[in-house]
């Protein structure tokens, strides 16, 4: 994962990888493995309710462990 955020970073530009995790602990193994930091999705999510911080074009997103429940009825 170091790796692909460098070579992304090495292409758009420092700040262009971002790194969301499902807990605090979760983004901390993330945030180590990336060597930048990550963020839990709760928090993300909250500040971006909050303040409307998005997404940039252009950045990658890494979601750590995202786990989809869908139920039909």
């Amino acid at each position: 994962m170091n790796a692909l955020r460098r070579a992304w970073e090495t292409e758009r530009g420092r700040g262009s990888v971002v790194g969301l995790a499902p807990s605090a602990v979760a983004a901390q193994v993330l945030a180590d493995d990336l060597g930048i930091e990550a963020e839990n999705t709760a928090k993300w999510w909250d500040t971006h309710v909050r303040t409307g911080a998005t997404f940039r074009r252009g950045q990658l997103v890494i979601v750590d462990e995202a786990w989809v429940w869908c139920r039909n009825r």
